[in-house]
């Protein structure tokens, strides 16, 4: 089993993030609508669905994957409201996933102390 290395899902997030936020504020980002709504394509996601599977029996695990989706959903409520014209302040939005990822952190800790704990 694979523990994802937590540096690299931090630098990751930040640089989906800042994507997103171009992409929200119309500054000429592209993005693709899987990028933002699916909660399994991103660096954190694709090890919560593959290597992490190994830690699902562990509370700490279960928080983390529902703040990752939770993450997610926030995101693509923005992303639809941009794709549909009706975004008229994103700032709101990028703040809640703000939010979203400093919980999902904290709650990521936790899981990595838990998995220590298993060595």
């Amino acid at each position: 089993m694979t523990v994802l290395h937590f540096p690299a899902a931090v630098d990751q997030h930040h640089k989906w993030l800042e994507k997103l936020s171009a992409a929200l504020r119309g500054e000429g980002v592209e993005l693709i609508d899987h990028e933002v709504v699916c909660d399994d394509k991103c660096y954190i996601g694709r090890w919560i669905y593959g290597d992490g599977v190994a830690f699902e029996d562990l509370p700490e695990f279960q928080m983390v994957k529902k703040l990752h989706k939770n993450l997610h959903h926030i995101a693509g409520q923005a992303w639809i409201e941009k794709q549909n014209g009706i975004l008229s302040d994103p700032e709101p939005y990028l703040d809640k996933i703000k939010e979203a990822g400093h919980d999902l952190f904290m709650s990521w800790n936790q899981l990595n102390d838990q998995i220590g704990a298993l060595d």
